[in-house]
């Protein structure tokens, strides 16, 4: 009796740590993780973290935010204003990215640093 308790025990932790590593592996990486500089304001980049945050940066100023990244639309929030949110959708074509916005219709170009 002892000895199968032990063996259930053992083998549901052998589970869980299964599960967990799976878990820590996550899904896949977004596509847009990285330093992307602008083509129409040279200077300008965004950068995108693998960890769902990234900043914009243009003239020395420095705008931090996070993102959801799903199905070609990235949703960037603004830190310092939530309220401030623009959805994006992208295209990816090896070093060139494509941001338009959804409400303005405006395309934003970037390459990959």
């Amino acid at each position: 009796m002892k000895r199968k308790m032990i063996s259930t025990l053992a083998l549901t932790l052998c589970v869980l740590m299964t599960v967990l590593c799976l878990a820590a592996c996550g899904g896949s990486k977004s596509a847009l993780v990285g330093t992307w500089e602008s083509v129409e304001a040279p200077g300008a980049s965004i950068t995108f973290k693998a960890d769902g945050t990234g900043s914009m940066d243009a003239s020395g100023i420095s705008v931090t935010f996070t993102y959801e990244d799903k199905d070609n639309t990235v949703k960037v929030i603004n830190d310092l204003n939530k309220e401030q949110t623009i959805v994006y959708e992208y295209t990816i074509d090896g070093d060139k990215l494509s941001l338009k916005d959804k409400d303005t219709e405006t395309t934003l170009t970037y390459t990959k640093k």
